[in-house]
C-alpha cells in the first residue's frame, strides 16, 4: 500500500526530509539578525540548521553570552517547526573547545610516532630532531637496535655506522588548527587532542555536551535532533600515545617499541605487528572518542551524526583512525563530506581521492547496521561561482550512492571580512540563485523521503580488505604505491558498477570479524541485505575469517569474483597454501583475474555474461546514468540520474514481475504513466532523459498494468484512459496490444521563430565596480633568515637549493615589477585550481607532500613562503595590524548620479581620498553584499577622465589560516552605470545584444538581470504545441510571456510552454537571467544571453497527439 500515500508526499512533500545546511554562526548574533535569518531559511524548505560557531565568531565560544544567542536560535527555530541541530567546536576538527581545553591541559595534546632515515651517519654531526628519541635501529640485512647515541633532548648524536639508521621519535601536534584561529578572542593553543584518551574526551565533553544538556535538555529529540562531530582524526605520524604503549604490552605481551620498525620495514612478522597496531588504534579511539559520544547521544535521545577526518582516503585509512568501519559505527546517523562541486565519473570533488568509495562505505555501514539516514557534507568550498543545477547533479550523484540526508555546506551569516574565504559559496541571500531554492529543497525533501523507506536491494557485494589496508601502511605518504593500487582498484571498480547500472554495498572486514556476516542459502547476509556473488579486490592479505567466510559461501553454491590473485597471508602473516587449494575446488564458482589494473573492466563482462542486472540500459548511454533500487514493502523503488551534459534515450529492460510501473519527476513532483511491454520476466519500455534529470520509477501491483507499450512521441500525460503527447515527425507510431498504429500529418510543421535579435535590457540593482589592481604603501616583515633553514627538517636537499638559488632572483623581480603597486586582495579558489598548483609546486620544489599531516602541510607551505619576498601573495597582507595606503585609479566618461564608494566596516578607521581631497561625508549603511557594506558619496570629488582613490586604514591582526586570510577586502563604486572593455564607466543603456554582459557593462555585477523582446505570432502556430527553448544559457532562468509566469529552470535544460500564455498576433517575452556572487567576490564569470554561437532563444512548434484508450483501441478494429 506504499504507492497511495507517495502520490500525498509527492504533492506536498514533508520539509522534514528537506536540505539542512550548516549556519555559520560567524556574527555578534544579534537575535534580530538570527530571527531574520531563519525565518528566511524556513521560507526556502530547508528542514532545519546545524549551529555551526564558525570563523569570524565575535562572542568567545562557549561563554554564557554564547548559550544565551544558542538558545534564542533553538527557540526561533521551535516558533518556525525547524530543527535546531548543535555542532561539537568552534570550526574543526572537534575536540578541543576552541584550542581552551589544551590550554588548561597541554597534556591532553595528540601525540604522535615518526620516523627519520640517516643513510650515512657521522658521529661529529648533530641531527635535529622533531620529538623525543624512543628507538634507534640500524638497517642492514638484519635490524640491529642502537642504545649508544647521543640525544639532548633537540639533537641527536649517532655513532658511525655501515648501514643506513632509522630513527622514531615522539613528538607532540601543535598544528594550527581552524578550531584555535579564526576568532578575535581566541588564545594561542595549537595542537588537536588525543583521542586515546578517555580523560581528555570527558573533559571536551564536560565543556560542550553537557553543557548543552544543562540549558537544552527540554529541546533534545524535539527541536534538538542531534549533534554533529567533525573530522576527528590522528593528524599526523602514526598514531602514539603512553597508554597506547602500555595497552599495546598488556594486550600482546611485548614492549612496541622493540619491533617499531616493522611499521616501517617488511621484515619477518609485520604483517601481524601492522594489523595489532592499527587494531588497537581503532579500538582505543573508540573507548576514548567515539563510544562516550554515542553513549551520550542515546541517553539524551539525540542522533549523533558528522564525519571523520579524511575517512575518503583509503591510502591513509590506517595512519589517520586504525580503520573507519568501527568509528563509523557508532554514529546513529553516519556521515561523510564532499568538497567542491562534482561527481564520481567526472569528477571535481577537491577533497576525495576515491569519491565512489568513500561515499558507498558510509552507506554500506549504515545499511548493515539498520541505520536509515546517511549524511553528506555537501559542496564545501565549491567556490562563489558554483551553480546550482551543478549542486543538484552532484546531489543526485550521493542519491544514487545511497545519501539521504543532505547538508549543504554552508550558509555564511556575515561576509565581512576574512568571513568570505571560507570555504564559499554561501547557499543563502548572498548568492542571487537564492530565490530558486525552495524549488531545490522540495526537490531533494522528495527524493530524501523515498530513499529513506524499506530497504536496500543491491546485486553484489564489494569486499574491503580491511587486514590487507593495515599491512600495507607504512606510514603516511611512505611507500603507498600498494596501497594506491588497493585505493585505485576499489575506486574503478565502483565507478565500472555504477556505470553500468549494477547495485552494490561495501563489507568491510571488520563486520565479518566482529560477525555481523553470515551465509544463509548461498547468499552472504549482512544486515537486511542479500548478496549471491562476492567481489573480492586484489589482497595480500585477508583475516582468517574472512577466509572462512568466502569457503562457506563457495560451499553453499554461492560466487566470488576475485580481481587479483588470491591473498598469500592471513592476518598473523600465515600462509593461505590449504585455503587456495580449498577455493579452486569450486571452479565452475569461482573467477580469477591475474592482472589486478585490467581486472576491474573485465569483472563488468563476466557480470553482464551472468545476467545479474536488474536494470539494463541500451544503448550504454556512456556510462552517465546511475541508479539506486529499494524495496519497499511489496513494492519496487528504481531512482536513476542523468549526470551527463546530454540527452539520453535508453531502451529499458527492467526485471520485475510487478503487474504497472509509473514514473516519479521529483523535481516538479508529478507522476506520469509508463509505456511498456513486458517480455518475460523483463518489463520493456524507452525513456527521455534531460541533462541532469533525474527520475524515480516505481513498479507495484498496486498500479494497473500499462494499455500502452509504446509511442515514438514525448509523452506529456498518460493514464489509464488517454495518453498526450507531441513530436516533431510528422509520422507516429503506437503500439497497443501487439499491434502498431501510424498516424500521419499532411500539414509541415511552420518554421520556429527564433529571437536573437537586441533585446531591452535592465538590471534588477545596481551595478558595482571592483576597484583595483591598488598600489599598496606600508611597512612590510623581512623574509625569514636563511640561517633557519637549516632547522627546516623537512625540506629536501632541492628545496633548500631552490631555496638559496631563487631568493636573490625573486627579490630582484620584486624590486623592477613592485607587486605591492598591482595588488588586487585574496580571492577564494576554488579546490581544483589549488590542488593543481599544490602539485606543481611539490614537483618544482622537491617537497613529498604527502608525508605531512594537513595543518602540516598548510603551515610548511606558507613558512617556505616566508623564505622568499612572496608577502603580496600569501599570508596576510597588508601585514597584521599595519597601518597601510591603498590607492586605485579609474577612468570616467561621465559622471553617474548617486556614484558610492561602497567598502566594508571591519572596526578600524578609515580614511577616504578622492583626487586628493578628503571626502568628508558621513558614511552611511548599504547592504550590497553584507550588512557591514558602508557607503559614501563621491560624486562631488570626481571629474571626467582618470580619477585616484586613496583608502587608509588598518590591518586586523587575530590569528588566521589559509583561506581564511586578512586581506584588502572589497572596495567598488556602486551606481547606475555600465564599464566598457576598457574598464571605463560610462553611461547605462537600455537595450542588449546577445553576449557576455561581463563584456557588455556588466563584469563585477551578481544579480538579476531582465532581458525583454516582442515576436509576431501567426493564427496557424495556435494549432501547435508551443516551446519555448533557450540552450546553453547555464543560469538560472525565469520566463514571463505576457506579463504572465511561464516557468523557472536552474537550468541546464530551459524548456517552457506556451500555448496557454500566447495569443495571434504580437506578443511579449521577458527573460529574467541570474548569476553566482563570482563576479563581485571572486573572478567574474561569463553570464547573461551569451551569444549567437552558443545562444539562441527560439520558440519551436511541434504536432500535437492526444488520444483516448478507446479512440486507439477501436482503431485497431
Amino acid at each position: 500500500m506504499f504507492f497511495p500515500g507517495l502520490k500525498n508526499f509527492f504533492q506536498t512533500p514533508n520539509q522534514e526530509y528537506g536540505p539542512t545546511p550548516f549556519l555559520a554562526l560567524n556574527s555578534e548574533l544579534k537575535p534580530e539578525e538570527l530571527k531574520k535569518a531563519l525565518k528566511e531559511i524556513a521560507q526556502a524548505g530547508m528542514a532545519g540548521v546545524f549551529l555551526h560557531p564558525r570563523t569570524g565568531l565575535e562572542i568567545p565560544y562557549l561563554s554564557e553570552e554564547f548559550f544565551d544567542r544558542i538558545g534564542t536560535a533553538i527557540e526561533i527555530c521551535k516558533e518556525l517547526g525547524i530543527k535546531a541541530w548543535l555542532y561539537d567546536e568552534f570550526n574543526w576538527p572537534s575536540g578541543v573547545c576552541a584550542g581552551s581545553l589544551l590550554l588548561d591541559h597541554p597534556e591532553y595534546r595528540q601525540r604522535y610516532l615518526e620516523f627519520l632515515w640517516v643513510k650515512k651517519t657521522n658521529p661529529k654531526k648533530r641531527i635535529l630532531s622533531p620529538g623525543k628519541v624512543l628507538r634507534v635501529f640500524s638497517v642492514g640485512e638484519r635490524v640491529e637496535r642502537i642504545k649508544d647515541y647521543f640525544f639532548d633532548g633537540k639533537e641527536i648524536i649517532l655513532p658511525r655506522v655501515r648501514e643506513p639508521v632509522l630513527i622514531f621519535y615522539q613528538a607532540e601536534n601543535k598544528d594550527k588548527t581552524f578550531a584555535n584561529s579564526c576568532a578575535n578572542w581566541v588564545k594561542p593553543s595549537p595542537g588537536y587532542i588525543d583521542l586515546m584518551n578517555s580523560s581528555a574526551v570527558e573533559e571536551f565533553m564536560n565543556r560542550t555536551h553537557y553543557q548543552y544538556a544543562k540549558r537544552f535538555s527540554e529541546h533534545f529529540g524535539k527541536t534538538i535532533p542531534g549533534i554533529f562531530t567533525d573530522e576527528p582524526q590522528n593528524y599526523n605520524g602514526f598514531p602514539w600515545s603512553e597508554r597506547f604503549y602500555l595497552r599495546f604490552k598488556e594486550e600482546y605481551g611485548y614492549d612496541p617499541l622493540d619491533r617499531v620498525y616493522l611499521l616501517v620495514l617488511d621484515r619477518e612478522g609485520y604483517i601481524n605487528y601492522r594489523v595489532n597496531y592499527y587494531g588497537l588504534c581503532e579500538r582505543m579511539m573508540n573507548e576514548g572518542f567515539y563510544e562516550p559520544l554515542s553513549k551520550f547521544c542515546e541517553e539524551h535521545n539525540l542522533i549523533l551524526t558528522g564525519h571523520l577526518g579524511m575517512e575518503e582516503r583509503i591510502s591513509q585509512m590506517a595512519v589517520n583512525h586504525g580503520g573507519i568501519y568501527s568509528h563509523l559505527s557508532f554514529f546513529q546517523m553516519p556521515g561523510i563530506d564532499a568538497l567542491g562541486v562534482g561527481e564520481g565519473i567526472e569528477g571535481g570533488l577537491g577533497n576525495m581521492e576515491a569519491p565512489n568509495f568513500s561515499v558507498k562505505a558510509v552507506s554500506s555501514i549504515a545499511h548493515l547496521q539498520g541505520k536509515n539516514r546517511v549524511l553528506c557534507e555537501t559542496g564545501g568550498g565549491a567556490g562563489w561561482g558554483m551553480r546550482l543545477s551543478d549542486f543538484k547533479r552532484m546531489v543526485d550523484w550521493l542519491f544514487g550512492l545511497g545519501i539521504n540526508f543532505i547538508n549543504p555546506h554552508l550558509i555564511l551569516l556575515s561576509l565581512k571580512g576574512l568571513r568570505k574565504r571560507d570555504f564559499p559559496p554561501s547557499h543563502f541571500w548572498q548568492e542571487p540563485w537564492w530565490e530558486f531554492y525552495p524549488d531545490f529543497s522540495r526537490y531533494v525533501a522528495r527524493v530524501s523521503w523515498l530513499l529513506s523507506q524499506g530497504k536496500h536491494q543491491p546485486e553484489l557485494a564489494i569486499l574491503i580488505p580491511s587486514s590487507a589496508i593495515k599491512a600495507l601502511s607504512r606510514g603516511r605518504g611512505y611507500k603507498e604505491e600498494e596501497l594506491e593500487q588497493v585505493s585505485r582498484q576499489i575506486e574503478e571498480l565502483s565507478r565500472f558498477l555504477l556505470q553500468n547500472q549494477l547495485d552494490f554495498e561495501y563489507i568491510f572486514e571488520e563486520a565479518v570479524i566482529e560477525g555481523s556476516v553470515r551465509v544463509e542459502e548461498g547468499k552472504l547476509v549482512a544486515g537486511k541485505e542479500r548478496y549471491k556473488i562476492l567481489l573480492v579486490p586484489f589482497a595480500q592479505v585477508l583475516d582468517q575469517k574472512t577466509l572462512e567466510l568466502i569457503l562457506k559461501l563457495l560451499e553453499q553454491n554461492g560466487r566470488v569474483i576475485f580481481l587479483g590473485p588470491l591473498a598469500d597471508y592471513d592476518q598473523k602473516g600465515q600462509g593461505t597454501t590449504e585455503w587456495k587449494k580449498a577455493v579452486f575446488k569450486y571452479k565452475e564458482q569461482v573467477k580469477v583475474f591475474s592482472e589486478p589494473e585490467s581486472a576491474s573492466g573485465m569483472v563488468i563482462e563476466a557480470l553482464a555474461r551472468l545476467g545479474i542486472a536488474k536494470l539494463s540500459l541500451y544503448p550504454f548511454s556512456e556510462g552517465n546514468i546511475i541508479y539506486h533500487c529499494r524495496r519497499v514493502g511489496e513494492d519496487e523503488v528504481y531512482f536513476l540520474a542523468n549526470l551527463s551534459e546530454h540527452w539520453l534515450k535508453p531502451w529499458v529492460w527492467l526485471r520485475s514481475d510487478k503487474k504497472g510501473l509509473v514514473q516519479l519527476l521529483p523535481w516538479e513532483g508529478e507522476i506520469k504513466g509508463v509505456a511498456f511491454e513486458r517480455k518475460g520476466e523483463e518489463l520493456c519500455f524507452q525513456l527521455e532523459l534531460a541533462p541532469y534529470q533525474s527520475l524515480v520509477l516505481l513498479s507495484s501491483d498496486e498500479i494497473s498494468p500499462s494499455w500502452l507499450e509504446n509511442a515514438d512521441l514525448f509523452i506529456t500525460e498518460l493514464d489509464e484512459e488517454k495518453i498526450s503527447g507531441f513530436s516533431n515527425h510528422s509520422d507516429i507510431k503506437i503500439k497497443i496490444s501487439g499491434k502498431e498504429l501510424k498516424f500521419s500529418e499532411k500539414r509541415p510543421l511552420p518554421p520556429p521563430i527564433i529571437l536573437n535579435g537586441a533585446f531591452g535590457f535592465k538590471p534588477f540593482s545596481a551595478n558595482v565596480f571592483r576597484l583595483g589592481a591598488f598600489r599598496i604603501r606600508t611597512s612590510n616583515p623581512p623574509p625569514r633568515d636563511l640561517s633557519e633553514l637549516k632547522n627546516e627538517l623537512y625540506f629536501s636537499r632541492q628545496t633548500r637549493f631552490l631555496i638559496y638559488f631563487f631568493r636573490p632572483v625573486i627579490k630582484l623581480l620584486n624590486f623592477i615589477l613592485k607587486p605591492e603597486n598591482h595588488y588586487s586582495g585574496l580571492i577564494y579558489e576554488g579546490f581544483g585550481a589549488l590542488e593543481a598548483d599544490m602539485e606543481k609546486f611539490s614537483k618544482v620544489m622537491g617537497i613529498d607532500l604527502k608525508r605531512f599531516g594537513l595543518y602540516q602541510l598548510i603551515e610548511l607551505l606558507f613558512r617556505f613562503s616566508e623564505f622568499f619576498p612572496l608577502r603580496t601573495y600569501f599570508r596576510v597582507y597588508p601585514p597584521a595590524g599595519a597601518f597601510y595606503q591603498a590607492e586605485a585609479s579609474f577612468k570616467l566618461k561621465q559622471i553617474p548620479e548617486n556614484l558610492k564608494l561602497v567598502f566594508e566596516d571591519l572596526g578600524e578607521e578609515v580614511k577616504i581620498r578622492v583626487n586628493g581631497k578628503r571626502v568628508e561625508v558621513a558614511a552611511e549603511k548599504l547592504w550590497v553584499w553584507d550588512s557591514s557594506n558602508l557607503a559614501v558619496e563621491i560624486k562631488p570629488y570626481l571629474r571626467k577622465g582618470k580619477n585616484r582613490i586613496l583608502f587608509e586604514s588598518r590591518q586586523l591582526s587575530y590569528p588566521t589560516l589559509f583561506p581564511c586570510f586578512h586581506t584588502l577586502e572589497p572596495i567598488v563604486l556602486w551606481g547606475e552605470f555600465e564599464v566598457d572593455k576598457k574598464r571605463i564607466i560610462q553611461r547605462k543603456e537600455d537595450k542588449k545584444p546577445l553576449g557576455d554582459l561581463c563584456q557588455l557593462g556588466y563584469p563585477y555585477y551578481s544579480g538579476k538581470v531582465s532581458y525583454w523582446t516582442e515576436f509576431e505570432l501567426k493564427e496557424e502556430y495556435l494549432d501547435y504545441e508551443l516551446i519555448l527553448e533557450c540552450p546553453a544559457l547555464r543560469a538560472e532562468l525565469e520566463v514571463f510571456v505576457n506579463d504572465k509566469f511561464a516557468g523557472r529552470s536552474i537550468g541546464p535544460i530551459y524548456r517552457f510552454w506556451l500555448n496557454d500564455l500566447v495569443h495571434s498576433g504580437l506578443n511579449r517575452l521577458e527573460l529574467r537571467v541570474s548569476n553566482t556572487s563570482a563576479n563581485l567576490l571572486a573572478s567574474p564569470e561569463a553570464f547573461g544571453l551569451l551569444g549567437p554561437r552558443e545562444f539562441r532563444v527560439g520558440i519551436f512548434p511541434f504536432y500535437r497527439f492526444k488520444k483516448t484508450r478507446a479512440e486507439l483501441e477501436e482503431s485497431l478494429k
